[in-house]
């Protein structure tokens, strides 16, 4: 065991053997001394949790306090010493409460890489309110599996001087192990409705469908470690853990601690929290959507699908990289990575993400899409303002926008307004075109795919078939005809679109798109009651817009050269 106090005198940790996850355990460890014939004795409560720090820090304001520089980059910058120059995650605290003392962990984050270490800040409170501080950097090694292995005899810690706390004189500097313990460790599996800890108040069960947080108990071993006034060296200990660093998925043992102040403290490794339980805080899902919602939980859900891991980890890079100077996010971007995620899962397409992150570079306070028609900035993510000024349908009935199209809208604002301003175009080429902008006939296939020939050309692709594809769908069953007549006049348009030089006329679209109604590429629907009563709306309903559209039982889709 390596230690150092500022370089001068040698401290050592006490490792409780489990890791632990959200652990929340509080019970007395039966212990049996080495060599004293077996005899037991009680090492009294001890109570161990990883909890959300969003949570703790409403909790214990005093603690808040202590560690609140280590929170802050300019702070770090001032440090006096290299010892200091570190920034703590702000995603989980790790409290370990004893007889004598009570503890919390972070995980330190550091400006340049530590390849194979895993470094930890320890603050220990006393009853008499004096402190002590840790850095504590544990070796590492990962196994044939994949999993961690902690080098628990080579940690090295340095115990840090601090004039802003009353810090505790005495030390220690010979440990070994003296007792082995069994116990129950309880891990808390957070809430599925808000991410909730055990004990915090939530809703599920009660007004929102969704599982509350509860406790899983395990028998385990613990090694103790503590003071030796003989000497000695310091006990080491194994560990296993998950190696994507996910606390949850793994267990650990390591050295144990005295039971006095002065002997040394419990140092249980706290690893990184899991990159989906980043995500999920940066989001501050819960508070922000709401506990307990449909919403929620699909975000949840989705985090939580490992099939979703490169999305996620793309999503937690880039709020990860654009924070402000005091480690937050703006609402700006927390709400275009919701959009992200929400159009991910409805359209169930892996490269959203990573298209979507492309385009943000090109979008400022400065540039912006729409910037010159003197929309506002962030427009995007104005509900009513895009209601009101972002009109994507073709087929002359008022509709509002799609949940899917409104998400698209929030995730590529760029190509949504230039969507929006083909919309125009399309309609009046048509009219040139057939002196009408029909439903269901040549015209209102010729709309389509013109519209979607020039979307695919100025948008791109990709993201030109997100929007037609979010257009169609909530189409109600009685326009499914309609719907895969659109969607195949959408697809003939994009191919077009996409096929031609980026520098094609839109008019060159057009010829295109008409010489595909003369070959029979695109369809129409046959024969359609245009007379019919109920062609825009249903009498018999009070529905608006809910109307047959003219399909009967006899209509029929069929290639635009009949």
């Amino acid at each position: 065991m390596k230690s150092k106090r500022n370089g001068s005198s040698k401290v050592l940790i006490i490792v409780i053997c489990t890791l632990l996850f959200f652990t929340n355990c509080q019970q007395e460890a039966i212990i049996e001394k080495p060599n004293s014939d077996n005899q037991s004795q009680s090492l009294g409560d001890i109570n161990i949790r990883i909890g959300l720090w969003n949570h703790e820090k409403e909790q214990n304001r005093d603690l808040v306090k202590r560690v609140s520089k280590y929170f802050n980059a300019q702070d770090v910058l001032d440090a006096k010493n290299n010892d200091q120059a570190f920034l703590l995650d702000q995603y989980q605290v790790q409290t370990i409460e004893t007889d004598t003392y009570i503890s919390y962990t972070f995980v330190v984050n550091r400006s340049y890489e530590t390849p194979n270490i895993l470094e930890n800040y320890l603050l220990i409170k006393y009853p008499d309110n004096t402190y002590k501080q840790y850095l504590i950097a544990y070796p590492f090694n990962l196994d044939g599996q994949g999993n961690t292995i902690y080098d628990y005899a080579n940690a090295e810690v340095t115990e840090i001087s601090d004039e802003s706390l009353i810090l505790k004189s005495d030390s220690c500097a010979n440990f070994q192990i003296i007792a082995e313990a069994e116990g129950y460790v309880c891990t808390s599996v957070a809430c599925t409705g808000a991410g909730h800890d055990v004990g915090d108040s939530c809703s599920c069960g009660v007004s929102a469908s969704c599982t509350p947080a509860y406790l899983s108990c395990e028998w385990n071993n613990i090694v103790i470690y503590g003071c030796s006034s003989s000497g000695g060296s310091a006990g080491g200990g194994t560990g296993t853990g998950d190696s994507s660093s996910d606390p949850s998925e793994g267990s650990g043992t390591g050295g144990g601690g005295g039971q006095e102040p002065g002997d040394g403290f419990v140092g249980n490794p706290l690893p990184p929290a899991s990159i989906s339980e980043q995500l999920k805080q940066k989001l501050d899902i819960g508070n922000r959507i709401g506990e307990g919602t449909e919403e929620n939980q699909a975000l949840n859900n989705w985090i939580d699908d490992i099939s979703n891991g490169q999305e996620v980890f793309e999503l937690n890079e880039y709020l990860e990289n654009n924070k402000d100077e005091n480690g937050d996010n703006s609402d700006e971007d927390i709400d275009f990575v919701t959009a992200v995620i929400k159009i991910s899962d409805s359209l169930d397409d892996d490269e959203i993400a990573e298209i979507a992150i492309s385009y943000t570079s090109i979008i400022s306070e400065t540039d912006y899409p729409g910037m010159e028609d003197n929309f506002p900035y962030n427009w995007w993510n104005d509900e009513t303002f895009v209601s009101d000024n972002i009109d994507l349908n073709l087929d002359g009935v008022n509709e509002d926008l799609t949940d899917e199209e409104k998400w698209l809208i929030a995730a590529f604002p760029a190509q949504a307004f230039i969507i929006n301003a083909n919309r125009d175009p399309a309609e009046d080429e048509t009219e040139v075109r057939f002196g009408i902008n029909g439903i269901n006939d040549k015209s209102d296939a010729f709309r389509h795919a013109f519209f979607n020939a020039m979307n695919s050309n100025d948008a791109g692709d990709k993201v030109a078939r997100y929007f037609s594809t979010a257009h169609e769908s909530e189409v109600p069953a009685n326009w499914v005809l309609e719907k895969q007549m659109d969607l195949h006049n959408n697809d003939v348009g994009h191919i077009i679109g996409d096929n031609a030089s980026f520098f094609v006329s839109d008019q060159d679209l057009s010829n295109a798109v008409y010489q595909a109604v003369l070959d029979g590429e695109l369809v129409y629907l046959f024969p359609i009651n245009y007379a019919d009563p109920n062609f825009w709306d249903d009498l018999s309903t009070t529905e608006i817009n809910d109307g047959n559209h003219g399909i009967s039982n006899s209509t029929q889709i069929i290639p635009t050269d009949q």
